[in-house]
């Protein structure tokens, strides 16, 4: 089989990631058809309209099937702060819905300043900002030789072969691989993380049970209480960036209600129920830990500086320390053409991945 050596793969790190991830879902949010209910005294809507009937976005028809023959091998070696999440970037165009979530970054051996990242543009970052420090993974994979749209390697092994990959070599934190179910892909979810020297036990904040009343919410009031009930169960501050919920209105701009709730249920089994009930396109979700940054002299504090936890010349370490996890959505895109792509992967045609029959019937 051929192998295809793909130029390295060298990802920035900025404290403005999750929010470059949120701007591509603002302009694929869901669009539905609606009215407004009767309003009360004081302006409040007395009864909430029912969900209307959705209004899709006009999609483009998917890639060409695979006719089968021979298969190529693609190998992508990755240098990334971030290099599970790297992974799922390479593999953001085969449709799947893939998540990535982080443990709190317990150790300074995990941790490294951002202006030290080979990438020009961390070199006007404040000094102090620090993020997990980058390390080597190699992915491999075979797809069609014929078009390079279709996944030949089962996408769970895949993820499961890399994550083992990721473990073996000592990379910041260990994870594993779950299945959403029902169509709703796969998570990369932590399950130890270095602290004083030794690997412990860790776990995601979507990890925890959480419990809210059900009634009635418009989407973005049901992603704040979902974030809200997660922080307050798992302790650590999350801060939800929440503008690819705002687009979730309707023709009139009336921001439609849904009936939600949870019963003691695991917070990533409630996101993906969330997402799945307003957005007819399907959705992952990326769950970042930015951790305190170190401490700056004292001629050169910024706000900025001022905000999180530290490496080796620091103090506490930790949501003690003011470190946070920062949640976005990101909308799942399939590739449907690349003949006018260039070599630095510009210019090729992707289109939505919907749920079949959305919104009833739920997950397939």
């Amino acid at each position: 089989m051929m192998i295809e050596k793909i130029q390295e793969r060298i990802c920035p790190l900025a404290l403005i990631s999750t929010l470059v991830l949120l701007t591509s879902a603002v302009v694929l949010g869901a669009q539905v058809r609606g009215t407004s209910g009767p309003v009360g005294p004081g302006g409040v809507r007395t009864t909430p309209p029912p969900n209307p009937a959705p209004s899709l976005p006009r999609l483009q028809p998917g890639p060409p099937p695979d006719a089968g023959g021979p298969a190529e091998e693609i190998v992508v070696p990755i240098y990334a702060p971030r290099p599970l999440d790297a992974v799922l970037t390479e593999l953001k165009y085969f449709g799947v819905p893939l998540s990535y979530e982080e443990p709190t970054w317990l150790s300074p051996d995990d941790v490294a300043p951002l202006v030290n990242f080979p990438d020009p543009r961390n070199q006007r970052l404040n000094p102090n900002v620090i993020g997990p420090a980058p390390a080597s993974l190699l992915l491999q994979f075979q797809v069609d030789a014929a078009t390079k749209m279709h996944l030949r390697t089962p996408i769970d092994q895949l993820l499961r072969d890399v994550v083992a990959r990721h473990n073996a070599a000592g990379n910041p934190g260990e994870f594993r691989v779950i299945d959403l179910g029902r169509g709703q892909g796969y998570s990369i979810v932590p399950v130890a993380a270095k602290s004083n020297g030794q690997m412990v036990s860790a776990r995601s904040p979507l990890d925890v049970r959480i419990t809210l009343e059900t009634k009635e919410r418009t989407a973005l009031e049901s992603f704040n209480a979902l974030t809200v009930a997660v922080s307050q169960a798992s302790g650590m501050p999350i801060v939800a960036f929440e503008m690819a919920m705002g687009g979730v209105i309707s023709e009139n701009h009336v921001e439609p209600v849904y009936k939600f709730g949870a019963n003691n249920e695991v917070a990533r089994e409630v996101l993906t129920r969330l997402l799945y009930q307003v957005f007819p396109q399907k959705m992952a979700w990326r769950l970042y830990y930015q951790p305190r940054n170190l401490q700056p002299p004292q001629s050169a504090v910024s706000p900025l500086g001022q905000r999180g936890r530290g490496g080796q010349a620091s103090g506490p370490i930790g949501p003690a320390g003011g470190g946070f996890h920062a949640l976005s959505l990101v909308p799942v895109s399939r590739e449907i053409d690349r003949s006018q792509m260039t070599p630095d992967g510009r210019g090729r045609r992707i289109t939505g991945v919907m749920w079949p029959n959305w919104p009833s019937g739920g997950p397939q």
